[in-house]
């Protein structure tokens, strides 16, 4: 990583290989690993998918949502995206930015947001 620092599949390899290790402490490293190989490839679902993982191992529930909402964009399932982010607007602890990004899917399906 040190050599390719850039590498969204080295970020990615490492991001796995510590949610693999089943440590607590390493998830918010594992995070950032992710949230980087997510900037390099923001249109390849495994690297949401890997990322929501270790949200959810760490407790970010919201932004495991929001993140398997957008996998779920990409994959065209629009059921499953819409069904994500209306998850995430149901988290009450959700930041607002992250209840932002929620409706922005919505709106892009077409969707009204199921918030109370």
């Amino acid at each position: 990583l040190s050599m390719r620092p850039d590498s969204p599949q080295i970020s990615l390899s490492l991001g796995r290989a510590l949610i693999a290790s089943n440590n607590r402490t390493y998830l918010p490293e594992a995070i950032e690993a992710l949230q980087s190989a997510n900037e390099g490839e923001p249109n390849w679902g495994f690297v949401k998918r890997q990322l929501a993982i270790a949200y959810g191992r760490n407790g970010q529930v919201a932004e495991a949502d929001l993140t398997l909402a957008e996998e779920a964009l990409l994959a065209g399932d629009k059921p499953r995206a819409a069904q994500m982010a209306n998850r995430t607007l149901a988290a009450e602890t959700a930041a607002p930015h992250i209840r932002s990004r929620a409706r922005d899917i919505l709106f892009q399906l077409n969707i009204q947001p199921a918030e109370k």
